[in-house]
C-alpha cells in the first residue's frame, strides 16, 4: 500500500525509519563498546534510543492522519473503526508470526540448557502476554496494548485531554524507571510492578506518550504553526537537555544503566519528529525505493536479535572488535530484508508481507 496522505508523501520518515532501525540494533550490539566507554554510553544510550520512539510517534502519525476527527475527538463511524482494526490487527499478527519464528529458535536452547517442563509452557505464555516473547518484541506487545486505548481516549477525551494523561502517564514511566532513588512512597513497588508486567505497562506508560507525538502533530495543526518556526532550536535545546539529564543520572550513579526513558527523551522526541515531518524530500520518482525502505525497517527490527543470536555461534564473532560485529549484523540484517522483499515481488509470495 503506498503511503499516500491528502496530496503529500512523507518519504523522509520512511528514511529515518531505516537508520532508526540500524540504531536500534546498536543497543543489542554496542558498536563502540570495546573502544570507549564514554563514545559507547553517548551513541547507544542516549543518541540510539530515540529511535523506538521516533517508530511509536511514526507509526500513529500515519495512522491518525486517516481517521477522521471532530472538534478534538475521533468520529464514531465504521470506516474509522474498520481502518483502526485493519492496523491493530496487522501488528498482532506481526506480533503473533515473529514470536512463532523465536519460539523455534529458543525451544532447542531451553532443552540443552535443562529448562524443559511444563512450567516452561507456563513461563513463556506469561511472557507472550506479559512482557513480550523475545526481549526486542516488547516494542510490538506495547502498541498492542497500548494503541487500543489510545484510540478510546480520543474518541471519549479528545486529543487535549489524552495529551494531559499521556504525560502523567510517561511522568509515572519516568519516575519508576531511572529516579526509584527519589524517596518518593510507593515508587518501588510501582518500579517491581513494572518490570513484572512490561508489556502492559509499556503500553500504556511509553506508547500513549510516544504515539501522541504523531497524534499532536496531525491533530494540531494550527498550535503547530507557531512552534514549527522553533523547531530546529528547540530540538537542540531538547537535546542538549537530554544529554545532560542522562549524564547526571549515569555519571552520578543515581541510575547507571536506566537512562533510556528520562524526561527530556519526550520532548525530544517530539521536536525530532516535528523536523522530520517538515522535510519535503519532492522524491516522485523514488516513491518505490522509499516504500522499500520503510517495509525493510520492520524486517531489520525483528530479524536482528535472531541473527545476532546466529553470529555468536561462530568462532571468530567473540574475537572480532565490537565495530565490526556491528557492521555485519547491520550488513547481514540489511541482507536478509532485500531478499524478503525480492522473494515478495518477483516470486508473488505474498504471504512475506506478514513479516513486515
Amino acid at each position: 500500500m503506498k503511503k499516500v496522505i491528502g496530496n503529500q508523501r512523507y518519504e523522509a520518515i520512511d528514511i529515518v525509519k531505516i537508520l532508526c532501525s540500524f540504531l536500534i540494533i546498536a543497543t543489542h550490539c554496542r558498536p563502540f563498546c570495546s573502544l570507549s566507554d564514554s563514545v559507547d554510553f553517548y551513541f547507544v544510550n542516549v543518541l540510539a534510543r530515540i529511535a523506538v520512539p521516533f517508530f511509536f510517534a511514526a507509526t500513529s502519525f500515519l495512522l491518525f492522519r486517516k481517521i477522521k476527527f471532530l472538534d478534538g475527538k475521533i468520529v464514531k463511524s465504521m470506516e474509522n473503526n474498520t481502518m483502526f482494526f485493519h492496523y491493530w490487527k496487522r501488528i498482532i499478527l506481526l506480533y503473533v508470526i515473529w514470536s512463532m519464528i523465536y519460539l523455534i529458535y529458543q525451544i532447542p536452547n531451553w532443552h540443552a540448557t535443562g529448562w524443559w517442563g511444563s512450567y516452561v509452557v507456563k513461563d513463556y505464555l506469561f511472557a507472550f502476554f506479559m512482557k513480550g516473547s523475545f526481549y526486542h518484541l516488547w516494542y510490538m506487545l506495547a502498541l498492542i496494548y497500548g494503541a487500543p486505548i489510545l484510540y478510546l481516549m480520543l474518541r471519549y477525551l479528545g486529543v487535549k485531554n489524552t495529551g494531559i494523561i499521556a504525560c502523567i502517564l510517561y511522568v509515572i514511566k519516568v519516575l519508576s524507571y531511572g529516579y526509584t532513588w527519589l524517596p518518593i512512597p510507593g515508587l518501588a513497588q510501582i518500579s517491581s510492578v513494572f518490570e513484572e508486567f512490561v508489556g502492559i505497562c509499556d503500553g500504556l506508560c511509553v506508547a500513549i506518550p510516544m504515539m501522541m507525538v504523531g497524534v499532536v502533530c496531525c491533530q494540531s495543526k494550527g498550535e503547530l504553526q507557531k512552534i514549527s518556526k522553533y523547531r530546529l532550536a528547540a530540538l537542540m535545546i531538547s537535546v542538549i537537555l537530554l544529554i545532560t539529564e542522562a549524564s547526571l543520572l549515569h555519571f552520578t550513579g543515581m541510575s547507571t544503566n536506566k537512562v533510556s526513558y528520562v524526561f527530556m527523551t519526550l520532548p525530544t522526541c517530539f521536536f525530532f519528529f516535528l523536523c522530520i515531518i517538515s522535510i519535503n524530500l519532492n522524491t516522485e520518482k523514488h516513491v518505490h525505493v522509499c516504500e522499500q525502505a520503510r517495509n525493510a525497517s520492520t524486517i531489520i527490527y525483528c530479524v536482528h536479535p535472531l541473527l545476532l543470536c546466529l553470529w555468536s555461534l561462530c568462532r571468530f564473532w567473540s574475537e572480532t572488535s565490537s565495530l565490526i560485529q556491528y557492521l555485519l549484523l547491520c550488513a547481514t540484517s540489511l541482507a536478509f530484508a532485500a531478499f524478503v522483499l525480492l522473494m515478495e515481488n518477483k516470486t508473488k509470495m505474498k504471504f512475506l508481507r506478514c513479516l513486515r
